[in-house]
């Protein structure tokens, strides 16, 4: 039995169940996401199903990598594995080398040896090439050599200030007032940075922005909130 499986980011679960069904014509395919397990009970009649077929393909979100046990489960392809890769968010890589290795640990669970292929832009990329051939280890100590270089969290601490607006122009000029009053009070052991768009620019129609303030130690923090109160 082969049971292989997706794991998608940017795609989406329903058109990749569609070009799917094109290719696999005689291959159960199940979908396991948000929509597919609204109702209850649902996911544990999709889990009934995948124990029943002897080859089936399943499509899944984050959610089909923890948690289930499919024994049979011999192939598994990720895809958008650098999803992370160039994300403002500099723990963007290493959630996507978590999930990676999560997902990667579905196949080959019992005796049956497992395979696992990753579809990425950018094979010849440092941290995709740490991960697959050196592993999650290799890969965690060379992102936080990474970080103390660039002062990144946890070598420093970090203060995000964040403005929501319905008008886009507004978040930043408030940020951009905030960061006026601060900077004449913190010290020169603080680094401040923006304003700037959050990673999720837009939420429930507000538009989402960013400063933030960085310090080897915390005191620096301590000293400018007392200031302002």
């Amino acid at each position: 039995m082969s049971v292989r499986r997706a794991f998608t980011v940017g795609e989406g679960t329903e058109q990749i169940e569609t070009q799917l069904h094109t290719l696999f014509k005689d291959t159960p395919i199940l979908r396991i996401d948000r929509d597919s397990t609204q109702r209850k009970s649902a996911m544990a009649k999709l889990t009934q199903k995948i124990h029943e077929h002897d080859q089936a393909i399943l499509i899944g979100t984050q959610m089909l990598a923890k948690g289930h046990h499919f024994p049979n489960v011999t192939l598994v392809i990720i895809m958008d594995a650098d999803a992370g890769l160039f994300s403002s968010d500099f723990r963007g890589m290493e959630r996507t080398a978590q999930l990676i290795t999560q997902v990667a640990g579905r196949a080959g669970r019992a005796k049956k040896p497992g395979h696992v292929l990753l579809q990425t832009y950018h094979p010849d990329h440092a941290a995709i090439e740490c991960l697959c051939n050196l592993g999650y280890e290799h890969f965690a100590i060379d992102g936080l050599a990474e970080r103390k270089s660039l002062s990144l969290p946890p070598f420093y601490h970090q203060v995000i200030i964040r403005a929501e607006s319905a008008n886009e122009q507004e978040a930043m000029q408030l940020l951009a007032a905030m960061r006026n009053d601060l900077e004449p009070y913190l010290s020169k052991d603080v680094y401040l940075v923006g304003s700037y768009a959050a990673i999720i620019v837009r939420k429930a129609g507000q538009h989402r922005a960013l400063i933030s303030l960085k310090a080897s130690h915390r005191v620096p923090f301590a000293s400018c909130c007392t200031i302002n109160e």
